[in-house]
């Protein structure tokens, strides 16, 4: 037995035995020793004997008026032991028994506290500050136990009531601070509207909360209350606040990233860009840092800015793939494709439309038409059959279709696969798509192919549909060579018709004329001849003289054919022997024997054709030996030289 045991066994025998000899009543002579020994073990912190002791005083004096002075010890002694609901037993009696009401009702709400309690401690606080004089001064004690207990016990709408109280009626407090990050929290998990929360955020933060977590958990909740409400721009400055708040640097670097985010959210691009420019300044790297340039991308492009969106996408496709914010890298590529088509760059382009293709994206028919046409392109001078590739791959529903099968049509045709262009082009030959530019490509294919006739028709349908003009009339000219070339003689001639019946000359009226001139001359049809010799309105030279000098003569208009071929001696060249020899027999014919001499003399200097030469030198010599020769035969002019293709 302890030596503090037998003190008190031996007190209360003394007790009881003083109290009997006196004539005291031994019940009460016993409830007294037990008093004594309780307060005496509760004052030496043995809670438990105290405890046992004190209750076994009530319960032997129930109308003791120290009652409630020993409820009030006996509490203290449950709480020293932890029996809270001893101690709260104790302290609702002390209630019932008169005791000190704002007493019992403070420790009640502490007991109600440290059990976890929080509708008791709510219930209890709620009935001190309803005490007269608000409870006194530990109102705010209460208040902030309370509200914690009812925090704990999920009770967010009591939390934020009873803190919200402590603020309005504790003043110069130095747990204002925690006392306000507590009823926003609490605020914000009841589910309260976000503008009753930024209300308090900004009552706060206006009030001052120095301690940097704090502020920094305040911030918080303001910014995620101002985006609830669409309040873009306060979201902006309290991330700007929490920036400077945190003291945790994965908190700062967020703040600073978001200050730029919500700036663009509010439409303030210029302090947008210049945030999240300088947070790029800093980081670099991370998931962070992509979601700066997508950002820094989407201002971009709001402003049309081409080729700072393509600059921050592809600085988001240079990092790791884990730290793309979320993005595939098929989005980021479309993205880059489409600024880089809007300012004409498909240099830039290609890589991305070649990257869409190869990647496994999943590509639409127009996005598939414009990656292909747009690789089509890009190829077709370093690797035309893989141009062709692409662009015959441009699916036929796509905006790009005609274009892609009408390039792959020229390329085919200008690598020498003209019959493979025909049969790319065919379709909208025959089809309502036979516009002009199509029929351009079907000709260029069909003069490689060396389908003429196709060619001709080609040719003659474009020149009538074409307004009159320099390329109008080519495209007819070229029509009548492709006739000639398909052997039609009849297409041929009635396209040189056609041409030559133009009102005003031009190059190819004449060159048409001189052709028909040429074809009626071999025809013997001298008339003829001569009227379209006479078509392009300046007298005919070369070749062209030749024949309408002699077309001339046939019809017996000989002095007319002098100067013809007296201009086209002048002009030298090939026929300026020809002329001569034909200009001397003029005047061997009329007798004018030296004119004749000097004439054969310079056509053989200028050259003639060997069966001519031999015979003017015969002549010369039969003009020197005689004073008076014959004159020529008709038939012994010189014969002309060939006829030489058409030009």
């Amino acid at each position: 037995m302890s030596r503090l045991l037998a003190r008190f066994l031996l007190l209360a025998l003394l007790a009881g035995a003083v109290c009997v000899g006196a004539g005291v009543p031994a019940a009460a002579a016993d409830a007294d020793e037990r008093l004594t020994v309780g307060l005496k073990a509760f004052q030496d912190r043995f809670y438990s004997l105290a405890a046992k002791e004190l209750q076994a005083f009530l319960q032997a004096a129930p109308e003791d008026p120290r009652r409630a002075r020993v409820l009030s010890v006996l509490s203290r002694a449950e709480i020293g032991q932890e029996n809270w609901d001893g101690a709260r037993g104790a302290l609702e009696q002390l209630r019932g028994a008169g005791g000190d009401a704002e007493e019992a009702l403070y420790w009640l709400v502490w007991v109600a506290g440290r059990q976890g309690d929080g509708p008791a401690a709510v219930q209890y606080a709620e009935q001190y500050v309803g005490l007269p004089g608000g409870g006194g001064q530990r109102a705010g004690d209460v208040l902030e136990i309370a509200a914690r207990a009812a925090w704990q016990g999920k009770q967010f709408a009591d939390a934020a009531r009873l803190y919200g109280r402590f603020l309005s009626g504790v003043a110069a407090d130095p747990r204002r601070p925690s006392i306000w990050a507590g009823r926003i929290a609490a605020l914000e998990q009841s589910g309260a509207a976000p503008t009753d929360l930024l209300r308090a955020v900004d009552a706060a933060l206006g009030e001052g909360v120095p301690d940097t977590r704090l502020r920094a958990t305040v911030a918080e909740a303001g910014v995620r209350a101002a985006r609830a409400v669409g309040n873009h721009r306060r979201e902006a400055e309290l991330w700007r606040a929490l920036a400077g708040a945190a003291t945790d640097p994965a908190l700062q670097r967020r703040a600073r990233l978001e200050t730029g985010l919500a700036s663009a959210r509010a439409g303030d691009q210029a302090t947008a860009e210049k945030a999240l420019a300088g947070f790029l300044g800093q980081y670099r790297s991370g998931e962070d840092a992509a979601r700066a340039h997508l950002a820094l991308a989407g201002l971009a492009r709001q402003r049309q800015g081409w080729d700072a969106v393509i600059l921050h996408l592809e600085a988001v496709l240079a990092l790791p793939e884990g730290e793309r914010a979320g993005q595939p890298a098929s989005a980021l590529h479309r993205g880059a494709l489409a600024a880089a088509l809007a300012v004409g760059k498909e240099d830039v382009a290609a890589p991305h439309a070649a990257a869409l293709l190869t990647g496994g994206a999943e590509l639409g028919v127009e996005e598939q038409g414009t990656v292909r046409l747009l690789l089509g392109r890009r190829a077709a001078g370093d690797d035309p059959a893989a141009a062709v590739r692409h662009l015959l791959a441009v699916p036929e529903k796509a905006t790009g279709y005609r274009d892609a099968r009408l390039a792959a049509a020229t390329l085919l045709a200008e690598t020498g696969k003209a019959g493979q262009a025909l049969a790319v082009v065919q379709p909208f030959l025959d089809g309502p798509r036979a516009d002009a530019e199509v029929q351009r490509v079907a000709l260029a294919a069909a003069e490689g192919a060396g389908e003429w006739q196709r060619a001709a028709l080609l040719a003659d349908a474009l020149a009538a549909a074409a307004p009159r003009g320099a390329e109008q009339r080519a495209l007819a000219r070229r029509a009548a060579l492709h006739w000639l070339q398909a052997g039609d003689a009849g297409g041929y001639e009635s396209a040189l018709q056609a041409l030559a019946s133009g009102e005003d000359p031009d190059e190819e009226s004449r060159w048409a004329a001189t052709e028909l001139q040429r074809l009626t001359f071999e025809r013997g049809e001298w008339e003829a001849s001569v009227a379209w010799a006479l078509r392009g309105g300046d007298a005919p030279s070369g070749e062209g003289g030749l024949r309408y000098a002699e077309a001339l003569e046939k019809l017996g208009r000989g002095a007319e054919a002098l100067p013809i071929l007296e201009t086209v001696a002048a002009q030298g060249g090939a026929q300026a022997g020809t002329a001569l020899a034909r200009i001397g027999a003029a005047h061997d014919r009329a007798g004018r024997w030296q004119q004749a001499r000097d004439a054969y003399g310079a056509a053989l200097v200028a050259g003639v054709p060997e069966a001519a030469s031999g015979w003017l030198r015969q002549r010369l010599g039969d003009l020197q030996d005689a004073p008076v020769a014959p004159a020529p035969p008709p038939d012994a002019v010189p014969p002309l030289p060939p006829t030489g293709k058409p030009r």
